[in-house]
């Protein structure tokens, strides 16, 4: 282990830079003991900074958001590999959360008001599928102020506290850790929300060796067959990561594709 290359696992900022340090190191840990390859966490304190180091191949191994992932196959080589289970589901959705004291029955309530989105511009759920779910329902670009967390929980608790009229998020991030510990989420309702998509996804850097990216695949795979592994997973907040396939991703590339204007 000591005479190969260390490998980077980069994972996105859906929470604070502790927290996900704090959250990864176990699995990062247990990945290092089953492949015998040391991996080293790399965490980005703003999705614009782990959109950096993605783009300058400062990574060998991502958990990431959906566009992402579509962004890191397309220009930097990297495949598939895994999705998450989350609260017991494979899928994951972008919500729109408003408080329930807020009057807002629809989408079309929103016009005219402050909409804070989790992430940036890049954040899948948080903006993609939002605006998306706004485009749909007739809003178009000017009808709503746009304004940016650090993270989707940011967003929904900029929202609770009422810094903003509604925030664009998954729809599980009510039930994330973070927010419930700041929050009382039974005053929290989601306005609408996306069609279930494929969950955020895991990916390796195709200049890996292909007997190693097996191995990290099978690794991450298989986590809940060891106390060790289920335990790291649990330290994560993950049910499970299971196998995937990139044609999984073919509605994401859709819907990227009419928000974003670009062909993945």
């Amino acid at each position: 282990m000591a005479s190969d290359p260390i490998l980077t696992l980069g994972v996105f900022p859906r929470r604070s830079p502790e927290r996900t340090y704090e959250a990864f190191t176990p699995l990062a840990e247990q990945l290092s003991l089953k492949i015998g390859r040391r991996v080293t966490l790399d965490i980005s304190n703003t999705f614009e900074e782990f959109w950096h180091k993605l783009s300058t191949n400062s990574f060998d191994i991502i958990h990431c958001n959906q566009y992402h992932y579509l962004k890191a196959k397309r220009d930097y080589n990297f495949e598939l590999i895994a999705t998450n289970v989350e609260f017991g589901k494979t899928t994951i959705a972008g919500a729109i959360t408003v408080r329930k004291d807020s009057g807002f029955n629809s989408i079309t309530d929103l016009k005219g008001k402050t909409i804070i989105f989790g992430g940036d511009p890049n954040a899948m759920q948080g903006y993609i599928i939002i605006t998306y779910l706004l485009r749909q329902a007739g809003l178009q670009s000017g009808d709503y102020e746009e304004i940016f967390a650090i993270t989707p929980s940011n967003a929904v608790l900029a929202t609770y506290f009422q810094l903003a009229d509604a925030a664009g998020a998954a729809d599980i991030t009510s039930q994330l850790k973070v927010t419930k510990d700041y929050s009382d989420i039974s005053q929290l309702k989601i306005l609408a929300s996306s069609q279930q998509l494929p969950q955020l996804p895991w990916a390796v850097s195709k200049a890996l060796p292909s007997e190693l990216r097996s191995e990290i695949s099978d690794t991450l795979t298989s986590m809940t067959h060891t106390p060790e592994g289920q335990k790291a997973l649990q330290a994560a907040y993950i049910d499970d990561i299971i196998p995937a396939e990139d044609r999984d991703f073919d509605i994401l590339r859709k819907i990227a594709k009419e928000i974003k204007g670009q062909q993945f």
